[in-house]
């Protein structure tokens, strides 16, 4: 598998950054989880694209290993681009950091987001990802 096989495609980005708004505006609550269980390691966020709700990542082309998704319902989300975010990362392009370290949800610095303020959130970047997509 090459490296563009294992991330989303732009419209892959955006049809999730769209499955996303639609659940925090119909109500969603915010959930977070950070394990550091040994052999266990993961982050999953509700309002975010590290998500691993089956809700926000139904396609099994949208996944690394699809055939897993289809016969277990196993969530393994393919990797953003360099150029793709997640609304929920504060900076303006990825740095190569990883977006925890950036999350408006999991830095205690840093004011978690109201449901409407993470729909506006999520309007801005559908809007920015939908121009993207469209440029001639």
């Amino acid at each position: 598998m090459s490296i563009k096989e294992l991330c989303l495609t732009d419209k892959q980005h955006l049809g999730a950054l769209k499955r996303l708004h639609a659940l925090i505006s119909e109500g969603m609550e915010l959930t977070a989880v950070d394990s550091t269980t040994i052999g266990d390691r993961y982050t999953d966020c509700s309002w975010g694209l590290c998500s691993n709700a089956v809700l926000v990542w139904p396609h099994a082309e949208e996944h690394l290993f699809p055939d897993h998704f289809i016969k277990h319902g196993r969530v393994a989300p393919k990797y953003l681009t360099d150029n793709q975010m997640c609304p929920m990362d504060l900076r303006n392009a990825p740095d190569g950091d990883g977006c925890f370290y950036h999350c408006r949800v999991f830095q205690s610095a840093v004011r978690t987001p109201t449901a409407a303020e993470a729909v506006d959130l999520y309007n801005e970047m559908i809007k920015k990802v939908e121009e993207k997509i469209n440029e001639p």
